[in-house]
């Protein structure tokens, strides 16, 4: 009897089967990789087939606004072998601009305690105290901006969560006792940014947050503008802001928001991408309209965005000083806005929200701007 009996691609030894070793050399040498090329090249010509029905199909009418400036790189490495459009398959380009796909965005306000909203938002008669209560039922989410002025005491964060309902999202920013000082208008430079020096005060911040317990939203550090006494440039910045970064506790997400014009730059993105934190996208006086922004850079560096329509204080307060009603046109602005959110919100979350200061009356810009970014309410049949 044979000691072996060959059979295709298998041999037989002593009744047990194993893969002929020539032959698994063979495949894994050529044949693998040959069908590997086949399949990428069958993955590209499919995927520029669906994407000219689509070209076709956005010039027909039948499309939305979706096809815009989200479906191109800048960057030639990222952009693959079909050209300037093609840097995804065509279901995640979709995905990433297709206006249909917003739910992962949370509108609100910054603030929730403005004695003037009370007739055109709260119900009349409404009492401080119940102002968080009303407010959730009209938004799933809001800035604290008190937070920035002192730690708030644990039973306020507790009760912030009491009053509001389950799914309730509130973001708040550092409180500037933990990164800057007493006042940001009169910093020491030998402590801003320093983790040691605020540990005691970002123990105790924290401790309070974790009160709101699934409720908190993400922490922002909102630096001021700093002069050269503070920081010499970017790079002295972000030699304090990394480590500060790193030394934060686990648990909650960040945001960092800028207000040297010029820091805008690839490598303080670097660092928040490393440390997983959020750019603020932030409309404000002498800073660029985040829509030019991102579009000389690449301003995801987590898995969420955070959008704030702060405007020109002082352009307001020339025209009002109550806030419930909208006192300057912005449209062209919130146009823009919609855009990014449409084009750069895919599967990231989304956190929005107005100031009084962008045009007048935060509540009416927020709502504005949901309408414009995801249409307006679909009316329910019985």
């Amino acid at each position: 009897m044979k000691a072996y009996e060959q059979k295709p691609a298998v041999l037989i030894v002593k009744g047990e089967e194993r893969l002929d070793e020539e032959r698994l050399i063979l495949w894994a040498g050529w044949i693998k990789p040959a069908l590997q090329l086949v399949a990428q090249a069958f993955s590209r010509i499919l995927d520029k087939l669906l994407y000219e029905a689509l070209i076709s199909w956005h010039e027909d009418g039948s499309s939305g606004e979706w096809l815009h400036a989200g479906l191109y790189d800048k960057n030639p490495r990222r952009r693959g072998r079909l050209g300037r459009w093609s840097r995804a398959p065509v279901a995640l380009r979709m995905r990433q601009t297709y206006p249909a796909v917003m739910p992962s965005l949370r509108y609100g306000t910054c603030s929730w305690s403005e004695k003037s909203w009370v007739g055109p938002f709260y119900p009349p008669g409404t009492k401080p105290a119940d102002f968080l209560r009303h407010y959730a039922t009209a938004f799933d989410t809001v800035e604290a901006d008190s937070t920035y002025y002192g730690i708030p005491p644990p039973d306020r964060v507790r009760n912030w969560a009491a009053v509001t309902p389950p799914g309730f999202v509130l973001s708040s920013k550092l409180p500037r006792t933990c990164f800057l000082g007493e006042d940001a208008r009169d910093l020491d430079p030998a402590r801003v940014l320093v983790h040691e020096t605020f540990a005691g005060e970002l123990e105790a911040h924290f401790a309070s947050l974790a009160g709101l317990g699934d409720k908190a939203g993400p922490v922002v550090l909102q630096c001021p503008w700093f002069n050269s006494g503070v920081f010499g440039g970017l790079g002295a910045f972000l030699e304090r802001l990394d480590p500060f970064l790193a030394a934060l506790p686990a648990g909650f997400r960040y945001v960092v928001e800028v207000r040297n014009r010029g820091w805008l730059h690839a490598e303080l993105l670097a660092v928040l991408r490393r440390r997983r934190v959020a750019l603020a996208l932030v409309e404000i006086r002498a800073m660029p309209h985040p829509a030019d922004v991102v579009e000389r850079l690449d301003v995801r560096t987590t898995d969420f965005l955070y959008v704030r329509l702060i405007g020109d204080r002082s352009a307001v307060e020339r025209v009002t000083k109550s806030f419930d009603k909208v006192v300057l046109d912005k449209s062209e602005s919130l146009g823009r806005w919609a855009h990014l959110l449409r084009t750069q919100a895919s599967s990231a979350d989304g956190f929005v929200y107005a100031n009084n200061h962008f045009a007048g009356y935060g509540v009416e810009t927020i709502r504005e701007l949901r309408r414009l970014v995801e249409g307006p309410p679909q009316e329910t049949g019985p």
